[in-house]
């Protein structure tokens, strides 16, 4: 773990800042969502799976691509934290963030 100042330090470093990860998310979610005029329209509130119409089943690749593009390892019970793109885009960098320690 971090100690305080090392923590501090990290908090006023963005490796990727939100919107970078917001329009990564964008991307990836494209090849998953049936419904592409709410994805054109997508904000950090948008839920992935009601107004994207992401199949569950796809989560899981959703995931993977992250975990692929990001350079981070999302754990299953951090998976059920993910409904909407916002869920997504914080997750990814408080494990970034996390890494760097």
């Amino acid at each position: 773990m971090c100690n305080e100042l090392e923590q501090a330090a990290r908090e006023s470093i963005i490796t990727m800042e939100d919107q970078d990860i917001f329009d990564e998310m964008v991307a990836i979610l494209g090849t998953y969502a049936r419904n592409k005029e709410s994805l054109e329209k997508a904000t950090m509130e948008t839920n992935i799976i009601s107004d994207l119409k992401v199949n569950s089943a796809r989560i899981v690749d959703v995931i993977i691509k992250c975990e692929d593009k990001f350079g981070v390892r999302i754990e299953d019970e951090d998976t059920g934290r993910i409904g909407r793109i916002g869920d997504a885009v914080s997750l990814i960098k408080a494990l970034q963030a996390a890494a760097e320690c």
